[in-house]
């Protein structure tokens, strides 16, 4: 069931909304990687993207805004929003795989906004594993 944060946009999600809106279930490697998720403790809220027309899910550390995550239609696109001291820690990280660091660095960063936008086609292959290999970086790098 699609998540429909327009009924309540001011609340938190709840572990059942971060499962649906982040496909739990769908890319089983996603699965551990969201148990990590969610044992960081960190704040999360829905946030609207105005320029995207869509829903994103927006980690926090106290007040400090640390990454944004969402999907595109039907689940073919996955999009990290790193805030730019992140990525460049992730970029130096012993642990950072090359295709992930590829990933990373083929994406533009943001200067006004601080930030690095990492995008991946899910459909291929590479761009999946790359994301999928981020992911437990940026993991390790918050906790």
């Amino acid at each position: 069931m699609p998540i429909d944060p327009m009924l309540n946009p001011n609340r938190s999600p709840t572990k059942r909304d971060l499962e649906d809106f982040l496909g739990v279930g769908r890319y089983r490697r996603f699965d551990a990687i969201y148990e990590e998720l969610v044992g960081l403790k960190l704040r999360a809220r829905f946030v609207w993207s105005e320029l995207d027309k869509i829903w994103f899910i927006r980690f926090y550390s106290g007040k400090a805004p640390i990454f944004s995550i969402r999907w595109g239609i039907d689940f073919f696109y996955a999009y990290l929003t790193l805030e730019a001291k992140y990525s460049k820690k992730i970029a130096r990280h012993k642990d950072i795989t090359p295709d992930a660091l590829e990933l990373l660095q083929k994406n533009p960063s943001n200067p006004m906004k601080h930030t690095t936008r990492v995008e991946a086609n899910l459909e291929m292959m590479k761009e999946q594993e790359a994301f999928f290999q981020l992911l437990p970086v940026l993991i390790r790098e918050l906790g």
